[in-house]
């Protein structure tokens, strides 16, 4: 099955890629979406944040592992495997396990199953059709934020204008989200969520989607709120969002908002082609 890659963009939410957590992969055998989870508790790994930790070291490897496995399945096992061993091979002896690993979040076309592959909140298009792959814990948190943010703008407690330099909305939920990890990989819970951290992904976390007879796939990272079927009207969407809702709690919730010296809330990939 070949392809034809049409459009790609990547683009860190402070403007430059050295910082950022999103990566694109394109190979013979793979054409995937990294999204590494953005860091809650400032530890490193070599010297970066958690999240561009767990993707640059599965976008180096993707292309390598990808072309041996037998399933999409064995992909996701394959990369948990090479992301546990350089989680730990970081560790300092003794060091506490219970954290927030490196994590990230996926989706990737394999040609030769063809197939779709996710892990987590990538959104992807079929021939047109949207998949946005949100989560139940991520919507939760969302509105939260937002009620906090409108309650303390009703009461005076803080201006709009400083929510900018500081969102006392993501400091609101910010326990929650520290816990958040708790909840990975977690198939007990209603919150539960698919993520690949190093610690074995549930098979239920594991989407699959069959690509046979489609012509037009497109795949992104969550840094997109309105994925479309260009790269521009994707922009586009994006720009009319940052606009009309910047700080992200009133048409558009979520967990963070645009924060002064940003280009947007988030990193941000994108990557169209034929097949």
């Amino acid at each position: 099955m070949s392809y034809r890659i049409k459009e790609q963009f990547l683009q860190g939410k402070m403007g430059a890629e050295d910082s950022c957590e999103d990566f694109i992969v394109v190979d013979d055998n793979i054409i995937a979406v990294i999204d590494g989870a953005t860091d809650k508790s400032g530890r490193k790994f070599k010297g970066v944040s958690s999240g561009r930790f767990a993707a640059e070291t599965i976008a180096n490897v993707l292309p390598s592992i990808s072309k041996n496995i037998t399933t999409p399945i064995e992909l996701v096992q394959k990369m948990t495997v090479y992301l546990k061993q350089a989680i730990f091979d970081e560790l300092e002896e003794g060091a506490n396990q219970n954290i927030d690993f490196p994590s990230l979040s996926f989706v990737a076309y394999l040609p030769e199953y063809e197939n779709i592959v996710r892990v987590g909140d990538c959104p992807f298009m079929l021939d047109g059709l949207l998949n946005d792959g949100g989560k139940l814990i991520d919507y939760v948190s969302s509105m939260a934020r937002a009620n906090y943010i409108e309650a303390g703008i009703l009461s005076n407690e803080f201006l709009e204008e400083g929510l900018y330099e500081e969102d006392y909305g993501r400091d609101f939920i910010m326990p929650i989200l520290k816990k958040q990890f708790l909840f990975a990989n977690n198939t007990d819970s209603q919150f539960g969520y698919g993520v690949v951290n190093g610690a074995s992904v549930p098979e239920q976390f594991v989407e699959l989607f069959s690509t046979k007879n489609a012509e037009h796939i497109v795949l992104a990272s969550d840094g997109y709120p309105e994925l479309k079927p260009t790269l521009e009207s994707s922009e586009q969407a994006l720009t009319k969002v940052l606009k009309e809702d910047p700080l992200l709690f009133r048409e558009y919730p979520s967990t963070k908002g645009l924060q002064h010296g940003q280009v947007s809330y988030d990193d941000r990939a994108y990557i169209s082609f034929t097949i």
